[in-house]
């Protein structure tokens, strides 16, 4: 056999190892990858749970405005228990409270009236907003 001829046949099988190292290789990256990849999908879910949670409290505050101008309105709007919101697939629980006491008797007056939009038992999204009472 001449030297050319055994060169070739002794390189025969290099092909296939350097193709099982870089496939190997590949798959390391790969997985480096993974945690990156499921922490992005967390960070999406929960940024999609606090954007729904702000829509339903910028609806919850509306609601509140919307209520009356007067003690009795505002503490029946607090005083109302709102149905959970289930928006895909997920529960939204709507809990609203009033801070301080609605004094507008002898004149004008603003309270302020609190939202939590809770999921999980976690707090999503607060919120406040005041309004204006003109009266009993």
């Amino acid at each position: 056999m001449s030297p050319e001829a055994q060169k070739a046949h002794d390189e025969d099988g290099i092909g296939m190892i350097e193709i099982v190292v870089a496939m190997f290789l590949l798959a390391l990256i790969a997985l480096s990858f993974l945690p990156v990849l499921t922490q992005g999908l967390l960070a999406s879910q929960k940024n999609s749970e606090v954007a729904t949670a702000s829509g339903l409290m910028a609806t919850q505050l509306e609601l509140a405005r919307s209520a009356g101008s007067t003690c009795a309105a505002v503490d029946a709007f607090v005083q109302a228990d709102p149905l959970p919101a289930t928006i895909d697939g997920r529960t939204y629980r709507i809990e609203r409270s009033l801070v301080g006491a609605c004094t507008a008797t002898a004149g004008t007056a603003t309270v302020r009236v609190d939202v939590i939009e809770t999921t999980s038992g976690n707090a999503l999204a607060t919120a406040d907003t005041r309004l204006y009472v003109g009266g009993a």
